[in-house]
C-alpha cells in the first residue's frame, strides 16, 4: 500500500515487477491509495525499500493482519451467546486490546445507568433539544448491553471493557 506515488513513479515500479491491484483517492488526504502486489521472491522489507527509494516523498507500508498467537478456553455464561454468533474465544482481541476500542452506534434512548455498564465506559450525546422526548430505551440498551455490557452481569458483551459512545 502507498499513497503519495505519481502516476511515471507507478510505470516505474511496475517495469520493476509491481503489479497495481487497486487505485482509490483518499480525499482527506488530497491523494491516491494504491494496492501494489510485490514481485515474485521479493520480501517484503525490500518490495517497501524499493518504493520509498522510488519516490522518497510517498508513504508505503505493507497491509498488516494481526491474529492472536493461541485461542483460550471460554469459560462464562456468555459463551453459548458467543458461539452462536461464531465470535471467537477469549471476546475476539488480543490481550490488551479490547480496553483501546471505542464503538460508536445511533440507536434508540438507552439507559446508561443499566447494571449491565455498571463497570462500562457509557457516553450518551443527545442531538436533538431537550423538549423532543426520547424514544423507548429498551431495544438501544439491548443493543449496548450486547456490545459492552460487564463481564461479570447478566448481559455480558462482547467487548465489555470498550469506550461506547451513544448517539
Amino acid at each position: 500500500m502507498a499513497t503519495g506515488l505519481s502516476s511515471a513513479e507507478i510505470g516505474r515500479l511496475q517495469a520493476t515487477g509491481f503489479t497495481v491491484l487497486d487505485r482509490a483517492d483518499i480525499q482527506l488526504l488530497g491523494s491516491e491509495l494504491v494496492r501494489l502486489r510485490i514481485p515474485p521472491n521479493m520480501p517484503l522489507e525490500a518490495a517497501r525499500d524499493l518504493v520509498i527509494d522510488a519516490a522518497p516523498q510517498s508513504t508505503a507500508d505493507f497491509v498488516h493482519y494481526y491474529r492472536p498467537g493461541q485461542e483460550v478456553e471460554c469459560a462464562g455464561p456468555h459463551c453459548a451467546a458467543a458461539g452462536l454468533i461464531g465470535w471467537p474465544a477469549d471476546i475476539g482481541l488480543p490481550a490488551g486490546c479490547d480496553g483501546n476500542v471505542t464503538i460508536g452506534l445511533i440507536d434508540t434512548a438507552i439507559n446508561p445507568a443499566h447494571a449491565a455498564f455498571s463497570k462500562g465506559r457509557v457516553e450518551v450525546i443527545r442531538l436533538s433539544d431537550d423538549g423532543v422526548p426520547e424514544s423507548g430505551r429498551q431495544h438501544g440498551t439491548a443493543v449496548a448491553a450486547l456490545l459492552v455490557g460487564g463481564a461479570d452481569s447478566r448481559t455480558p458483551g462482547l467487548l465489555p471493557h470498550a469506550r461506547l459512545i451513544f448517539v
